[in-house]
C-alpha cells in the first residue's frame, strides 16, 4: 500500500460508513435499479436523491485498505461478476460472503477535490482494474462495468456521506 493508498484508507475510515458514490463525470449516484433486492442486479449510476436506500452504500472495512460496499435497501455488497478480471465486467449487488471480489480499494486520484477510483481487490497486481461507467456515459442507466484505469472522470468517484434514513 503507497502513501496515497493509505491516506485514502485513513480518510474513508474516518468518514461516515453511510455513503453516496458519486461518480465525478456525471455527478451521479451508483444505484441498485428499482431498489432491487435480486442477486445478480446490475449496478447503474442515476441521478441522486438524498434519501434513496438503493444509492446509499455502507463501507464496510474488511482489513488491508479494503471495505465492502453493501447497499443499505438490500443489506448486499456491490460485486464482481464471477470474479472476473477482464475489461466489461459487469457489477452488481449479491449476497455478501467476504470473497475478494466483494472487496474494494479506494484510492486517490486527487486529494484536492476528494477524488478516488475504485479497484475491485481481487484482480491481480498490474491489472490495473477500476470501477467504470460505460462509454463515460451521463445518462441515468449506464451501467457500471470494470475497465483498465485511465484517469478520466468516469472512473472517479467522491464520497458524498449522508444521513441514515
Amino acid at each position: 500500500m503507497d502513501a496515497g493508498d493509505a491516506r485514502a484508507a485513513a480518510t474513508a475510515a474516518s468518514r461516515p460508513s453511510a455513503v453516496q458514490l458519486r461518480a465525478v463525470h456525471s455527478d451521479k449516484c451508483l444505484t441498485t435499479p428499482n431498489a432491487s433486492l435480486r442477486n445478480g442486479v446490475n449496478s447503474v449510476q442515476s441521478t441522486c436523491v438524498a434519501d434513496a436506500e438503493n444509492q446509499r452504500v455502507d463501507m464496510v472495512p474488511t482489513g488491508a485498505g479494503t471495505f465492502e460496499l453493501r447497499f443499505a435497501h438490500s443489506g448486499k455488497c456491490l460485486d464482481v461478476e464471477a470474479a472476473g478480471t477482464t475489461t466489461g465486467t459487469v457489477v452488481q449487488q449479491w449476497w455478501c460472503v467476504g470473497k475478494p471480489n466483494q472487496r474494494w480499494r479506494l484510492v486517490m486520484v486527487d486529494i484536492t477535490n476528494e477524488r478516488y477510483e475504485l479497484r475491485p481487490a481481487h484482480t491481480p497486481a498490474g491489472t490495473n482494474r477500476c470501477l467504470d461507467i460505460e462509454s463515460s456515459s451521463k445518462a441515468d442507466g449506464a451501467i457500471a462495468r470494470l475497465w483498465a484505469c485511465n484517469g478520466t472522470a468516469a472512473q472517479q468517484w467522491r464520497i458524498h456521506p449522508v444521513t441514515a434514513a
